[in-house]
């Protein structure tokens, strides 16, 4: 079997294979790129290749190691809604925009400090234009903190091992205090990560 798609290495993604990592240090960076899933079945559609996540290091304090960027671009949803009706720039900037093309959700599966855990954290994006807009800072970067709530303390300047990513639509209940997106990490049943599956990045071997 060939690997003919190997997607990326993402932050200590030797971890999830078992290999020794360590911390990452100033200058490490790691990117993979994000690619249709093609089992979608929701409304949303990445039109064409391009879209990356990028893993950085950050020397702030208040980041917790770690910034990550999500370059999500050529996101399609006609039934929603385009904005300007054009093809790839799936949802409109303010109070025009349909709540579809809101919460919708980045799934980072990872493991740290010897744990495996799938569906650790949902960062919650919205659509503009056929990109992503991180809803907590209004910027496609959001930091480990950001990102990983109160766990980004415990596993700073431990090996971290970013598994499978998934972009997916807008759960059934993404703002539910108990179930919801907030909650790090996030439990199974969830009503943050129950929605479909459109984007996918890691290591994919067919």
């Amino acid at each position: 079997m060939s690997a003919r798609r190997i997607l990326a290495v993402v932050v200590g993604m030797a971890a999830i294979a078992g290999l020794p990592t360590g911390p990452a240090q100033a200058g490490d960076q790691y990117q993979a790129t994000i690619v249709a899933d093609d089992t979608n079945a929701t409304a949303f559609a990445i039109a064409k290749p391009g879209s990356k996540i990028i893993i950085k290091p950050s020397s702030k304090p208040a980041d917790g190691g770690i910034v990550v960027q999500l370059l999500l671009k050529n996101v399609d949803c006609p039934d929603i809604g385009n904005d300007g009706g054009k093809a790839g720039k799936c949802g409109s900037k303010g109070a025009t925009a349909d709540a579809l093309t809101r919460k919708h959700v980045l799934n980072l599966g990872a493991r740290a400090l010897g744990l495996d855990v799938p569906d650790v954290t949902g960062v919650t994006y919205r659509l503009e234009k056929g990109a992503a807009v991180f809803e907590s800072t209004g910027k496609n970067t959001v930091s480990a903190t950001q990102a990983f709530g109160a766990l980004a303390g415990a596993i700073r300047n431990h090996s971290l091992g970013i598994g499978v990513v998934k972009l997916q639509e807008r759960g059934t209940d993404p703002d539910n205090a108990s179930t919801g997106c907030s909650i790090v990490p996030l439990s199974p049943g969830n009503t943050c990560t129950d929605g479909g599956v459109y984007g996918v990045a890691g290591i994919f071997v067919p």
